[in-house]
C-alpha cells in the first residue's frame, strides 16, 4: 500500500500536478546566514515538492 502511494505522489510531482495546502499557522525556522541563503537558492525545486518557503524577519543574534 505504501509503495502504491509513493508511486502515484512521485508520478503527481512529475507531472506538475502535486496537490498542496498551505498551513494554517505557518512555522516560522531560524537558520543561520548561510542555511537562509542555500534554501532561498533552491526555493523553487522546493515549492515544485509543494514546500512553500520565503525570508521572514531578520536577523536574530
Amino acid at each position: 500500500m505504501k509503495r502504491i502511494l509513493y508511486e502515484q505522489i512521485k508520478t503527481r510531482m512529475m507531472s506538475g500536478n502535486l496537490e498542496t495546502q498551505r498551513l494554517l499557522v505557518p512555522q516560522p525556522v531560524d537558520l543561520t546566514p548561510s542555511e537562509a541563503a542555500a534554501v532561498l537558492e533552491v526555493q523553487a525545486e522546493l515549492a515544485g515538492i509543494g514546500l512553500g518557503v520565503e525570508s521572514f524577519g531578520g536577523v536574530r543574534c
